[in-house]
């Protein structure tokens, strides 16, 4: 989700990822793992949003 995307002719549909979010479990699981070396590696999920702007176009209707 950069900020050019919404200057683009169309305005580009972009994904938004949690960045602030993202750097924070990174971090979290670099401290743990400095504290104990034998942890098992771990799955982080975090939920990136759509951003849609002008390059979508909405659904076809059905005759």
């Amino acid at each position: 989700d950069i900020q050019i995307s919404t200057f683009m002719t169309p305005a580009l549909t972009t994904i938004h990822q949690p960045k602030y979010r993202l750097g924070k479990a990174a971090v979290e699981a670099l401290l743990q793992r400095l504290n104990n070396s034998y942890l098992d590696p771990q799955v982080v999920q975090l939920e990136p949003s759509l951003v849609e702007r002008q390059s979508v176009a909405p659904p076809k209707q059905s005759s």
